[in-house]
């Protein structure tokens, strides 16, 4: 919608030309009603509202689940969608008739089935159009469009549903009522909003039903798709047929072409009432027009210029020259060098200085004069100037947003037409952005205002300042957060009853064992030490004991004999021994 903005500012307030030439996307086929590029086309594309043209009712199904809620553009999607609808309205004619409801959990009719008579009533019953959360169910919102449209008795039946394109639930089935639908002569368009994992299903529902498939991925094409969907299934969009152009006598744009080659097909438009339509269809409708559109000049052609619909036009000797006439037409004519215009910026205003002659090089004594300014956002506003010297004018606008600025001055030519000299000036950043040296004076207020000083040296930065400063922070976080943790724990304490004096002493006791455990296993260690002496010292007293001798002293003295004179391990023990029982 900006991009549109800036080209209708440009043919309105800088002199640009403009020529729009028919096709599929163009004109009510190519979704431009109501968008501000139709505003400066020199013929109407709402002519539902002054042609007859078959009766038709248009149900339309949106999805209405949370996704929706979303925000783009600063709207949510929802709001865009009934924007969409109250477009299709306004499309329609008074004769037609339209339903619009709401699918999700649940199918909600904001407006039920009904006549456009009153448009202002139906766009303010559309308001209430909004989510009801979870997703879209297909098969149900199929089963409710049939049994709607089935009751009507208008010539056309047309179903237009919006759905999610990664959330379109409850499939099954709904592709066997689009074709029912369709043999019952009922069409249906589906709109995918963004890509998913369902759009392939979307796509084969659109081609069962007959009708279009569009993938918006943003919500702010919906208006256009909308329009386009309804213009073209009701059959008010593009007319087919051959047919030999009509030339009006006595226009410029057609001097030295007497006659046209036949054309195929037109897009459907009505004129406007300042507009100048130069060819004719065969039934009147304008096929070649023109107008002034404030500084520039808009012309529209609603027959292509390709083979599909100008298949004879291709190799017409004549097509260079009608299409090097029209180019012209439109063309941008400079005036002469009697106006020049400088534009410059200052504090965040335009400043504009015009210097103007007479066709005799004399300067301009009027009193004001007037400019055009193209915004950046494609506003546009007329700033006078105020005679500052004979010849001389200035004057001021303001300028704050980023961009290019358009100051055109313009004067009526012989012809009706308008003479254009365009300047620009551009503004690529804030001003504060601008200032490539430091403001000292700026900085040593600052330091004067807030009791600090001025530096100098960079490392005086970093030194502490005399008084230490204070700050406040907040401990009830923390201490809340200490509360919640703490809180559990003190209720168990309350609550649950623990034997604390048998956990005590269970863990007393295990404490007490660690050491006499300790003690088990050394002295288990010296007792084997102990027979491992004893398994070694054994076979030195067997050499002398026999078993028919009786036991005598001598077999002990032996041993100790041994263990005397030899510094084993095993007589050591034995000697320590029997040390210890007082032997």
């Amino acid at each position: 919608d900006r991009q549109m903005k800036l080209v209708q500012s440009a043919i309105r307030d800088a002199g640009v030309g403009f020529a729009m030439v028919g096709g599929e996307d163009s004109f009510l086929p190519g979704g431009w009603y109501g968008t501000p590029v139709a505003e400066a086309l020199p013929v109407d594309l709402n002519i539902r509202q002054r042609k007859s043209f078959p009766s038709t009712s248009v149900a339309i199904m949106v999805d209405a689940s949370g996704s929706m809620g979303m925000i783009e553009d600063g709207f949510p999607k929802i709001r865009l969608a009934a924007q969409a609808a109250e477009q299709t309205v306004k499309l329609l004619s008074p004769m037609d008739r339209v339903a619009v409801a709401g699918s999700s959990d649940g199918i909600e009719f904001v407006v039920p089935m009904q006549k456009l008579s009153d448009k202002a009533a139906v766009a303010t019953q559309l308001r209430k159009l909004d989510i009801n959360g979870g997703g879209i169910y297909i098969r149900p919102t199929m089963d409710k469009a049939e049994s709607i449209l089935n009751a009507e008795t208008t010539k056309v039946r047309h179903h237009i549903l919006l759905a999610d394109g990664n959330d379109s639930e409850d499939q099954g089935g709904a592709l066997g009522v689009a074709l029912r639908m369709r043999e019952n002569k009922i069409t249906t368009s589906v709109v995918s909003i963004g890509d998913g994992k369902d759009v392939a299903f979307l796509k084969q529902l659109a081609a069962a039903g007959g009708g279009r498939f569009y993938l918006a991925k943003r919500a702010g094409q919906l208006p256009a798709i909308f329009t386009q969907d309804t213009a073209i299934m009701s059959r008010s969009a593009i007319e087919e047929g051959a047919f030999l152009p009509r030339m009006v006598a006595g226009e410029e744009i057609l001097r030295g072409i007497d006659g046209t080659p036949p054309l195929l097909a037109y897009c459907l438009t009505d004129r406007r009432p300042l507009a100048r339509t130069s060819m004719l269809t065969k039934k009147d409708d304008p096929l070649l027009a023109s107008w002034q559109y404030g500084l520039g000049t808009s012309l529209a052609f609603t027959s292509d210029a390709t083979a599909r619909w100008a298949r004879n036009w291709v190799g017409w000797p004549g097509y260079d020259a009608f299409w090097s006439q029209a180019a012209r037409a439109i063309g941008r004519r400079a005036t002469q060098n009697r106006y020049q215009a400088t534009v410059g910026q200052e504090a965040g205003k335009g400043l504009i200085e015009l210097s103007a002659t007479d066709s005799l090089g004399n300067p301009v004594t009027n009193n004001e004069a007037t400019v055009r300014v193209a915004t950046p956002i494609g506003g546009s506003r007329e700033v006078t100037l105020t005679q500052s010297a004979p010849g001389r004018f200035q004057g001021s606008f303001d300028a704050e947003e980023i961009g290019s600025y358009l100051v055109t001055v313009a004067e009526p030519d012989r012809k009706g037409g308008m003479l254009t000299r365009t300047t620009a000036t551009g503004i690529a950043y804030p001003a504060e952005y601008r200032t490539v040296n430091p403001n000292r004076p700026l900085l040593a207020r600052l330091g004067e205002t807030t009791g600090g000083k001025g530096l100098t040296k960079p490392e005086e930065a970093l030194r502490p300042a005399r008084d230490p400063g204070r700050s406040i922070t907040e401990l009830w976080p923390m201490l809340l957060m200490a509360a919640a943790i703490l809180l559990p724990i003190d209720v168990g304490v309350r609550r649950v009853a623990l034997p604390m004096g048998e956990i005590f002493a269970r863990v007393w006791a295990r404490l007490r064992q660690r050491p006499v455990k300790e003690q088990v296993e050394t002295v288990g260690r010296l007792q084997q030490a102990k027979a491992r002496a004893q398994t070694a010292a054994t076979p030195t007293a067997k050499v002398d004991v026999t078993p028919a001798e009786p036991r005598t002293p001598q077999k002990t003295e032996a041993p100790k004999a041994a263990s005397g004179g030899s510094h084993s391990p095993a007589g050591s023990l034995l000697e320590a021994k029997r040390k210890r029982r007082g032997e």
